[in-house]
């Protein structure tokens, strides 16, 4: 019986992986239609900021720098839902005032940073989440070749910062 299961598992497992990468390219080719790429990603960072707008206790303020036209489907795709999986943190768990989010290009690399002022972590803190959000934006960003950090601020609150490398 435990044959099977572990075959039932490994299945499953190739099934949602299959799953998840079909996910991938829909978004890519979807992401890969807009005309003015710039455009279209700033209104998009813009409207999931804005989506939090009632969750958080101020509206998030933005900061983006640098020239956002030519970051690849791939790398929006995993992006945008870490932008959202960082603003959720913020607003389930930081009792924040202030979150800012600054999405910059700089010397070949896509940064995301979001900052709140709110009651910070500790590892134990982290340890106690049953989910798996910061584990999952960790690896979005290692599936692109970067990195997740993730810092209590000096004045307090707590800084996300999710870098990767872009072409370019």
């Amino acid at each position: 019986p435990l044959l099977k299961d572990k075959e039932h598992a490994t299945r499953i497992s190739d099934a949602v992986d299959a799953i998840d990468a079909t996910i991938k390219h829909v978004r890519e080719t979807i992401f890969g239609l807009t005309a003015d790429r710039s455009v279209e990603l700033r209104q998009r960072i813009e409207e999931v900021v804005g989506s939090f707008d009632h969750l958080l206790a101020t509206p998030a303020s933005i900061t983006l720098s640098g020239d956002l036209h030519g970051i690849d489907a791939s790398t929006v795709a995993h992006l945008l839902p870490t932008l959202r999986e960082a603003l959720t943190n913020v607003a389930k768990h930081a009792q924040a005032d202030t979150t800012r989010v600054i999405v910059s290009i700089s010397a070949g690399m896509l940064q995301l940073e979001v900052h709140d002022d709110g009651l910070g972590f500790t590892d134990a803190d982290l340890a106690a989440r049953t989910g798996h959000g910061v584990s999952n934006l960790a690896e979005r960003a290692k599936d692109l070749g970067g990195e997740l950090q993730l810092t209590l601020a000096s004045s307090g609150g707590s800084v996300l910062m999710w870098r990767v490398p872009i072409e370019g």
